[in-house]
């Protein structure tokens, strides 16, 4: 196995750990803002269970494209 392709699985797997941890904080984020005492704590927690939310789509992009590039580079070392 080239080194390359340890460097991809080892980042693949840390994007696979984090993107439950960024639906985690969504969440946590989304519930706190349910029971805000005040509409400024409500919209500030709100802002951020949304830009939870956009980190786990570019964890998801992320995670394709380097998908791809584990899958071409073990064809490479097949070669």
């Amino acid at each position: 196995m080239s080194e390359q392709t340890k460097q991809l699985e080892r980042l693949i797997e840390v994007i696979v750990r984090m993107i439950p941890k960024e639906r985690q904080a969504r969440d946590v984020y989304r519930d706190t803002a349910a029971w805000a005492p005040t509409e400024m704590t409500r919209i500030l927690f709100e802002h951020l269970s949304l830009e939870e939310e956009k980190h786990e789509s570019k964890l998801q992009a992320v995670l394709k494209i380097l998908q791809k590039e584990l899958a071409e580079a073990k064809k490479k070392s097949k070669s």
